[in-house]
């Protein structure tokens, strides 16, 4: 689940993000960025520059907040498509300029947001894949 070989395994598995992102240069570090989100920071090739690359995300590896935290940098506003409660976890179809994502809010600390509102998404990059197929 945590470790897929390829986009196929990862989704036959569970849910998940898969984004086309690209790899950048950041403070003079390779990464790998996708809408001012930096997914990847480490072991990103720096022979690469410019190459579009393909991430995995899953769900529950994005954090959203009511506003923009002032101890994070990478920050992005979101949309609100749709909440649906699963039990003991909000499922919250996003949209960040023109990509859909599925972010997986478990115990729901904000409960249901409503569609058409703004929150703010991270991820952690230790849990982003970089595929390779």
């Amino acid at each position: 689940y945590h470790c897929p070989n390829s986009a196929f395994a990862a989704d036959f598995v569970g849910d998940t993000n898969i984004l086309e992102a690209e790899i950048v240069l950041d403070q003079e570090k390779p990464v790998v960025r996708w809408h001012g989100l930096v997914l990847k920071d480490k072991n990103v090739p720096g022979d690469q520059i410019g190459r579009k690359v393909r991430v995995l995300v899953r769900p529950e590896s994005f954090r959203i907040f009511e506003q923009p935290p002032a101890n994070l940098h990478h920050v992005v506003p979101a949309e609100v498509l749709r909440s649906t409660y699963c039990g003991f976890y909000w499922m919250h179809q996003l949209q960040i300029k023109d990509a859909l994502i599925l972010v997986r809010e478990l115990g729901g600390e904000m409960g249901q947001r409503q569609p058409g509102s703004t929150c703010f998404v991270s991820v952690d990059p230790s849990r982003v894949i970089l595929l390779t197929d």
